[in-house]
C-alpha cells in the first residue's frame, strides 16, 4: 500500500502508522501549481485596474474621459486664439499659451502612465523602481 504522507511503501501487513515526512522533506511544488495559486491575486488585481467594471462601462468611461480631455483642450486652445486675435503676441497670450501647454503636458504625463498601468501594473511599479519611466527620464 503506497501512503502520500511518506512516498514509502507500506506493506498491507503493516500495522505501523505512516510518518509525514519533515516539512524540508517534502516535494517541491509544481511551477503551475505555484502559478494556479496565483490565479485569484491576478482576478483581484484585474478587477482594480478596470475598477470592476464589465469591459464595455470600463471602454466608455475611457472615451468619455478621453473626449472630456478633447473638449476641455479646444476650450483651452479657443482661449488662447482668442487672445491672440484680441492683442497678437502680447504678454496674455504669452501667459495662456504657458498654461495650455502646462495642462497639456501633465495630460500626456497622466495618460502615458494611465497605459503602463492598462498594460501591467506590476511592471508599472518596476519602471517606477528603476526611474524608467518618461517622466522620470525627463531633465
Amino acid at each position: 500500500m503506497y501512503s502520500p504522507f511518506t512516498w514509502d511503501y507500506i506493506s498491507p501487513a503493516s500495522k505501523a502508522p505512516a510518518t509525514a515526512l519533515p516539512p524540508s522533506a517534502a516535494p517541491p511544488r509544481s511551477k503551475m501549481a505555484v502559478l494556479a495559486d496565483r490565479i485569484p491575486m491576478m482576478w483581484e488585481q484585474f478587477g482594480e485596474v478596470v475598477s470592476n467594471r464589465p469591459l464595455k462601462e470600463y471602454l466608455t468611461n475611457i472615451c468619455e474621459r478621453f473626449a472630456q480631455l478633447q473638449e476641455e483642450d479646444l476650450e483651452s486652445n479657443t482661449d488662447v486664439s482668442k487672445a491672440l486675435n484680441l492683442e497678437g503676441c502680447t504678454r496674455v497670450w504669452r501667459e495662456w499659451d504657458t498654461l495650455r501647454a502646462r495642462v497639456d503636458l501633465y495630460l500626456r504625463e497622466l495618460s502615458e502612465l494611465e497605459c503602463e498601468a492598462i498594460l501591467g501594473p506590476g511592471q508599472l511599479v518596476v519602471e517606477f523602481r528603476r526611474k524608467t519611466l518618461a517622466f522620470q527620464r525627463a531633465s
